[in-house]
């Protein structure tokens, strides 16, 4: 049974910290900043293509409580036509190199850099 619903059921207050600890929340702030963090975060998602962030956000409803098979099979109903319409042009534009690690002055690693950070072996093999 999640956290939440003996929370739900009996209204308990739950402190910052706890709900951060359950997962009621994703961040915590210091207090008297909520209304500004709220509002950066509004600014951040804003700059996302709105029709994929809605056909995200209606996946999020739809799949809840669906095997996963039927939630795969709910996602690429709901999202294929968005992926079409502006999903390939975000895609283009993040391999063009306007990603978010570009936008920020790291460059992106490699498959190989990932691994082992210099040459593109795998650690795991040994090669």
């Amino acid at each position: 049974m999640s956290a939440s619903v003996p929370l739900r059921l009996t209204g308990r207050k739950v402190p910052a910290r706890e709900a951060l600890a359950i997962g009621a929340c994703e961040r915590v702030v210091p207090d008297g900043t909520a209304r500004e963090a709220a509002e950066t975060l509004a600014r951040e998602i804003a700059r996302f293509p709105q029709g994929c962030l809605r056909a995200d956000r209606r996946s999020v409803y739809l799949q809840h409580g669906l095997p996963v098979v039927e939630a795969l099979h709910a996602e690429w109903d709901n999202s294929a036509g968005m992926v079409m319409a502006e999903g390939l042009a975000g895609a283009m534009r993040f391999s063009a190199g306007r990603g978010r690690l570009r936008r920020l002055g790291i460059e992106p690693q490699t498959r190989g850099d990932a691994l082992d950070g210099r040459h593109g072996k795998d650690p795991r093999s040994g090669c």
